[in-house]
């Protein structure tokens, strides 16, 4: 029997409506399969979503898969379509927090196989992260969404995209992985620095000044991490580095898998929005013509002086991109226009 664990509760699947859906405080069935929590005090942006919010940090639960495997997930209630929102390496669900915090509408984060308080993937293919993710939505009964994906969690979201289909309203890729080698991913999988690298990984990442330096150097630009972030990988230095090592080796198969998203289209029709830093050392934005390629519906936008993080480095902007990007409209399913292109 599938179930959903609430950090406070244990809801079983069956016969709760409906299949796996965490149920309001009345007992009634949420909308969209997202449970509401009872509003308390929490500091908010605004009077009106501070009463609608409850906790900043969402509501943590635990989806157990069909093979006994547990994902932990993040949600925030609101109204309307949700938005599912899938995060990159070395972060987890509750990066997600301040993009929760400027929506009205439900808002459901998911910790990725491997990262966070997830259990490990089945496979380490982006496709098996993708199935995971999709199948714990199908639990919830959350019959269509909103799909944002960051970096690690942009690939994986390209690949649900394919399994959700006309479930996916819209798809907003933020750096993704997957259309192409990354250079790091490759350095860490194969060479003999790499090994080092990974044998080496749980301790630097549990000493905070050699932590915020890999950020800074790799990630953001130079902007320093968020404390909340990086307490997080300093606690989970250890625990999550087996996580992390997987998903270096799916994004490395990705990158050169010749029936992967680098040789063919994506097989979704959907509004696609992407957006890169002019300055991601990680993840070039040079990768963007090639998601364009596999996306011709795609609307590309290039921030300048941005990194690989614009959860950190551009949060305010990034709230109104995602805005209007998540934008809940009808769908052209036949003849997409041709791929777009803004800098900003």
């Amino acid at each position: 029997m599938a179930s959903i664990r609430d950090e406070r509760r244990v809801v079983s699947a069956v016969p709760a409506p409906p299949s796996g859906a965490l149920s309001d405080p009345d007992g009634r069935a949420p909308r969209n399969g997202l449970a509401r929590s009872p509003t308390r005090e929490a500091r908010r942006p605004t009077q009106r979503q501070q009463s609608r919010r409850g906790d900043p940090d969402g509501q943590p639960g635990v989806v157990e898969l069909s093979d006994g495997r547990l994902l932990a997930s993040r949600h925030w209630p609101g109204t309307g379509v949700p938005l599912v929102v899938l995060h990159g390496l070395f972060d987890c669900s509750l990066g997600w927090r301040h993009v929760a915090a400027a929506t009205d509408r439900p808002c459901l984060a998911y910790d990725l196989p491997g990262l966070g308080r997830s259990g490990m993937p089945a496979k380490n293919r982006l496709a098996d992260y993708a199935h995971d993710i999709f199948s714990a939505l199908e639990i919830l009964g959350v019959d269509s969404f909103s799909l944002v994906g960051h970096s690690l969690g942009g690939a994986v979201a390209a690949e649900m995209s394919e399994q959700a289909r006309e479930r996916a309203v819209n798809l907003t890729l933020l750096a993704p992985v997957g259309f192409g080698a990354v250079p790091f991913a490759e350095l860490l999988h194969g060479s003999r620095v790499g090994r080092l690298v990974r044998l080496g990984m749980p301790l630097a990442l549990s000493n905070p000044f050699t932590a915020a330096g890999i950020y800074m150097a790799v990630v953001s630009h130079g902007h320093p991490p968020e404390p909340h972030l990086l307490g997080r990988v300093i606690r989970r230095a250890f625990s999550t580095a087996p996580g992390a090592i997987a998903a270096n080796d799916a994004i490395v198969a990705a990158g050169r898998d010749p029936q992967g998203f680098v040789h063919r289209r994506v097989r979704y029709d959907g509004p696609v929005s992407v957006l890169w830093g002019a300055s991601d050392f990680l993840v070039p934005a040079s990768h963007a013509d090639r998601v364009c390629e596999a996306l011709p519906q795609a609307k590309l936008t290039v921030w300048d002086g941005m990194g690989h993080h614009p959860q950190r480095e551009r949060p305010q902007q990034l709230n109104r991109y995602l805005a209007a990007t998540t934008r809940t409209q009808a769908r052209a399913w036949r003849q997409p226009p041709a791929a777009q292109r803004s800098v900003a």
